[in-house]
C-alpha cells in the first residue's frame, strides 16, 4: 500500500492555486494506449470537446481513438 503512495505522490506536480496536475508522460502514453479518454482527460483535466472527440474517435474503431490520444499526450 505504501508504494501506490509513492507512484501517485511522484507522479503529481503542484500548480500555482494549490490543485494538482498530472504530468507523468509514461503514465499518459500507456493510458493514451489502453484507455484514450482518460490520457485526454489527464492531459487537459476538464470533460472539454477534444474528450468528446476521443470517445467517437473511439467507437470509430479504436485505433483513431489511440492516435488522437498519443497526439495530444505527446504535443
Amino acid at each position: 500500500m505504501l508504494e501506490i503512495g509513492i507512484i501517485a505522490a511522484a507522479s503529481k506536480s503542484h500548480t500555482q492555486n494549490g490543485e494538482f496536475l498530472m504530468d507523468n508522460k509514461a503514465l499518459q502514453v500507456i493510458a493514451a494506449i489502453f484507455i484514450p479518454p482518460l490520457a485526454v482527460y489527464m492531459k487537459t483535466r476538464k470533460i472539454d470537446s477534444a474528450f468528446w472527440i476521443n470517445v467517437v474517435l473511439c467507437f470509430l474503431g479504436g485505433f483513431p481513438g489511440i492516435i488522437h490520444a498519443l497526439y495530444l499526450v505527446l504535443k
